[in-house]
């Protein structure tokens, strides 16, 4: 109830009083009797796609280096990863893969012999690329009580999968309503949070919570930009969002196609008859032109989106809408339907990011 009860006020303190008599109206907007805006359409604003993010295996090669037929991604990952030469990087990764059947009969064995120290056998990538066995005691003295294969090389870690396994079981169902995913290996338990760190322990019963040995919980920041600038805020009733923090977005979500907008009708964010409510890192802004703007506050890379313009996207997440958040939208903005928006874009801008970063 503390948590509800912050995040609200959070909401409507990101909502300023209507402005009075202001001559400074964001570009497009009609201010309505009320001091509240109106903006039914506004042009994408302009746009220049970020330099393309080069895979490491994309990264051009120095001057004097030729790749060779045989050099696939594996290889080239390698060499821009190590900053090593190619040929280097080719002599690595062959003769890793050369090792391979020994490193396999290896683990097999392992497996029987070591049962309740053994734990996985994976790959080191540096200093070179090499066949890492993985033990929870004595791992390079037992490793070489099997192998004096020096490219075999040895680590300790804290679980084994079956011992991770319980501790999932124990701590899931106890974390899972606060979480948005989690997962366990050798290292333990890792929960990522849906709220900060300390709306999480203004939680009763969480107040002074430590995890124990093996679990460890991630959790989000607030984004340094403000959710939502001054300049912005007073020509809107309020600026809905979500209560929580996503974390992992599925892709392929729901597209908006032909003419949908958000617009602002008298002070109110809709996409046709609904209500908006946004994402949390979401932020209100006015744009250089001077059109109010929604960017993505933990993702400045993306391109922004002015109310008014086409969009494509927003779906992916939603959450469910408790009767004190829609009292709270319906109150201000009339009795409509309430939709989530997760990170809706541009239409315009989105395709020109898209073509400059994953187009051949």
């Amino acid at each position: 109830m503390r948590l509800a009860a912050l995040l609200v006020m959070t909401l409507v303190a990101a909502c300023a009083t209507a402005p009075s008599g202001d001559t400074d109206v964001p570009a497009g907007a009609k201010v309505e009797s009320s001091g509240y805006a109106t903006i039914l359409a506004a042009p994408p604003a302009p746009y220049t796609p970020p330099p393309r993010m080069l895979a490491g295996y994309e990264a051009p090669l120095p001057p004097g280096e030729v790749r060779l037929p045989s050099d696939d991604v594996e290889v080239l990952h390698y060499r821009w990863e190590r900053g090593i030469s190619l040929a280097q990087a080719r002599a690595d990764v062959a003769r890793w893969r050369a090792d391979g059947p020994e490193a396999r009969r290896l683990e097999a064995r392992l497996k029987t012999a070591e049962p309740n120290n053994f734990v996985e056998l994976g790959a080191q990538r540096a200093p070179v690329l090499a066949w890492k066995f993985s033990f929870k005691r004595e791992p390079e003295r037992t490793l070489r009580r099997y192998s004096s294969n020096p490219r075999f090389v040895a680590a300790s870690v804290a679980f084994t999968q079956a011992e991770a396994d319980a501790l999932w079981s124990e701590w899931w169902p106890k974390l899972e309503p606060y979480a948005t995913y989690g997962g366990r290996g050798t290292e333990g338990v890792s929960i990522g949070m849906k709220m900060t760190e300390a709306e999480f322990r203004a939680l009763r019963g969480f107040e002074g919570f430590n995890p124990p040995p093996g679990v460890k919980l991630d959790f989000p920041k607030e984004p340094e930009l403000p959710r939502a600038t001054p300049d912005a805020a007073r020509f809107l009733r309020i600026f809905p969002q979500q209560r929580y923090f996503p974390g992992i977005i599925p892709t392929g979500g729901r597209v908006y196609r032909g003419d949908a907008r958000i617009v602002l009708r008298d002070g109110c964010l809709f996409l046709g008859n609904a209500l908006v409510r946004l994402n949390r890192t979401m932020g209100l802004f006015r744009d250089a032109q001077g059109y109010l703007a929604l960017r993505d506050r933990a993702d400045l890379l993306q391109p922004y989106l002015r109310i008014g313009e086409r969009i494509s996207g927003g779906g992916g997440y939603s959450e469910p809408v408790d009767e004190a958040t829609r009292r709270w939208m319906t109150s201000h903005c009339g009795d409509h339907p309430i939709i989530d928006l997760y990170s809706p874009a541009s239409v315009v801008n989105q395709e020109e990011f898209n073509r400059s970063q994953y187009s051949p």
